[in-house]
């Protein structure tokens, strides 16, 4: 049964598919995080259902991109660039008064290629979640994650 108590407790009793044991997800405080086991099951086993109710749970990874220059590592306000027109989103060319939106180009693939002697395709916002580039910094970022494992 769902229980909310004033510091936001919230008691579900859970069926694992692979044990013959119930068990109880209990989350008392909101700032403290989930144990990194129990997150990778609840991910893995594709949440669990309550009274017809599919509850999911996604891990949340932020990437730092800047919003002036577009690149990866840094936000808008670190940026060296921070004094020039912010770049297109679409174009990766620098927004001026008299800019017209061009076929979409993403920089960061661009430098990807010509660097890492990548073969990623281009065409697409430097502020696109599916770019390649952007799932790299995703990938990276996770590898460098201690989940206490």
């Amino acid at each position: 049964m769902l229980q909310l108590c004033p510091k936001h407790d919230v008691q579900y009793p859970v069926s694992c598919p692979h044990t013959s044991q119930r068990s109880h997800i209990c989350i008392q405080d909101s700032k403290k995080p989930v144990s990194c086991s129990l997150l990778s099951i609840l991910v893995e086993e594709d949440g669990f259902e309550k009274d017809g109710f599919r509850v999911r749970f996604t891990e949340f990874i932020g990437i730092r991109q800047c919003r002036t220059c577009g690149a990866f590592g840094h936000t808008a306000k670190y940026c060296d660039d921070r004094d020039n027109p912010q770049i297109c989103g679409n174009c990766s060319m620098l927004k001026t008064e008299n800019h017209s939106y061009g076929v979409p180009k993403c920089k960061n693939c661009i430098m990807a290629n010509e660097k890492l002697k990548r073969n990623w395709h281009t065409i697409h916002s430097v502020f696109y979640k599916g770019c390649e580039s952007y799932l790299r910094q995703r990938d990276i970022l996770v590898k460098r994650t201690n989940y206490g494992n």
